[in-house]
């Protein structure tokens, strides 16, 4: 994405987060990273889990979406052609 970013003439910067503690990293780890480095911009991946699930356990990419001091861009997962999800 970095690289893409940067062919088109863009400033782009990638970072990978890890918890020492969580893992994945929690919601409340990225959201202080970008309260700290203050990023014009946050590309997360979306799990692709259904309402239900959304609903029980929730989800970090809607949490950041209402949270985050900047724009966030929510990527959805790929689906293989074949693949019918329940």
């Amino acid at each position: 994405l970095q690289k893409r970013a940067n062919e088109l003439g863009f400033s782009a910067e990638t970072e990978l987060l890890e918890d020492k503690h969580l893992s994945p990293c929690s919601k409340d780890t990225i959201l202080d990273y970008l309260t700290e480095s203050q990023p014009s911009m946050l590309v997360c991946g979306s799990r692709g889990m259904g309402p239900m699930s959304r609903l029980l356990i929730g989800s970090v990419s809607d949490y950041l979406v209402h949270n985050a001091p900047c724009s966030v861009v929510v990527v959805k997962p790929t689906r293989e052609p074949n693949t019918i999800r329940g």
